[in-house]
């Protein structure tokens, strides 16, 4: 992943480079964003230096409660009646893809903790 890189699906993850070491960071996106002509991101705004892409679709993962970084750096996603893994299949850097991970909660926001 390049520095200065956000992935969005709703959610987003950032890479920040500081004095030459990288620092992971997790955030939620607690607002709606609509997608215009396929990359351009309604009420988002960055720092200079970063920029937004769209890394899965309403298709892949809808109405995203949680977000998580699993042991081998993917991307899980959570939202009503589904554990997901989105995975980039072809490294273009956009999920193209989901693993099912588990079916439910039907409803309702939770935190995400999984052991493997």
């Amino acid at each position: 992943m390049e520095s200065g890189k956000i992935l969005m699906s709703g959610v987003c993850r950032m890479l920040l480079r500081a004095g030459g070491s990288g620092v992971l960071l997790c955030c939620v996106l607690l607002m709606q964003c609509a997608v215009i002509s396929g990359q351009e991101f309604s009420g988002i705004r960055v720092p200079a230096g970063f920029r937004v892409e769209l890394y899965a679709d309403d298709e892949l993962a809808h109405d995203i409660h949680s977000l998580t970084l699993d042991s081998r750096g993917r991307v899980v996603v959570s939202g009503p009646g589904y554990v997901r893994i989105l995975l980039d299949s072809d490294g273009d850097g956009r999920a193209d893809r989901f693993q099912q991970f588990a079916d439910g909660p039907a409803t309702g926001s939770q935190g995400m903790y999984f052991h493997g």
